[in-house]
């Protein structure tokens, strides 16, 4: 277990109520382990729907690589719905894929003569990274992409405050980033 994931996993496992949404087959101990399509998960709930939680009742919420799943109008009411289930002062950690770098390494690709691999093979690998690996399963279609600059203002708009992003992090095959956010008033209903 790496430092940062350490530190991740301290502000996680304060509290109570620890939500681990969309966590596919990564279960994290001492969290509630949530998916709407894994079998083995604790509870099988839509991230988009937490309303048998009362209102700040939750102490904090995991999601990696769930977001962008999302159109944008999902993910602007997931933010409000995730703000409104978490306490004032509760922890919401994000991983998603860098669109930004998804874009610029693409380019570099497509465009490098040092790269022996057939242009469709190629394409066909940008594309998953960009739109998801969808032959894997239901809900595994991207509909949405993130930069750490533009989903730090998604989550300050939904009344949240950045205090740390990791660039690079997790360490995956297509490039990720982690934001870790606390809340820190109730959301502003963003209507842009």
């Amino acid at each position: 277990m790496d430092e940062i994931w350490t530190n991740i996993l301290k502000l996680l496992r304060q509290g109570e109520i620890n939500l681990n949404l969309g966590c596919g087959q990564f279960r994290i101990k001492g969290m509630i382990n949530c998916d709407l399509y894994d079998k083995d998960a604790d509870y099988k709930i839509d991230a988009r729907d937490l309303s048998h939680l009362k209102d700040e009742t939750v102490d904090s919420i995991y999601s990696s690589n769930l977001l962008e799943h999302f159109t944008i109008l999902e993910s602007r009411n997931v933010l409000q719905e995730w703000n409104r289930v978490l306490k004032k002062g509760g922890y919401l950690v994000l991983s998603v894929p860098d669109m930004k770098k998804i874009i610029d390494t693409s380019h570099e690709w497509l465009n490098a003569d040092w790269l022996d691999i057939p242009p469709p093979k190629l394409w066909d690998s940008i594309m998953k990274t960009i739109f998801g690996w969808q032959h894997v399963g239901p809900g595994q279609i991207h509909q949405w992409g993130y930069s750490p600059k533009y989903l730090a203002h998604r989550l300050e708009k939904n009344g949240f405050e950045v205090k740390e992003l990791y660039s690079g992090y997790p360490n995956r095959p297509t490039p990720n980033f982690t934001v870790i956010a606390v809340k820190i008033k109730k959301e502003d209903k963003e209507n842009e």
